[in-house]
């Protein structure tokens, strides 16, 4: 899986393989965020039952993927997610990309 910020911050690809991320403002997240518009510990990524999951963990700000705000929500690839003001692409990897 690969997480890609499209705006509103250091342009990066993040790969990742474990069961969760938590990405957030705090240093302590695997994806900080340095932005007053997100939260300590913003939201999370999981893997449940095979599925990938996007959770805003009570955020002030907000979770947003594809133009709605979320609670929680199952991704499939393609989906664009924004965190405060930044923009992030979600994508799933192919065996060997």
């Amino acid at each position: 899986m690969k997480l890609t910020v499209v705006e509103g911050g250091a342009q990066s690809v993040y790969r990742f393989e474990n069961a969760e991320l938590y990405l957030g403002r705090s240093i302590e997240n695997d994806l900080r965020l340095n932005s007053a518009l997100v939260s300590r510990r913003h939201c999370r990524l999981s893997v449940q039952d095979g599925e990938i999951w996007l959770e805003d963990l009570g955020s002030a700000n907000g979770t947003v993927v594809n133009g709605a705000r979320i609670t929680e929500v199952p991704l499939s690839g393609g989906e664009v997610i924004m965190v405060g003001r930044t923009v992030l692409r979600f994508r799933i990897l192919e065996d060997g990309a």
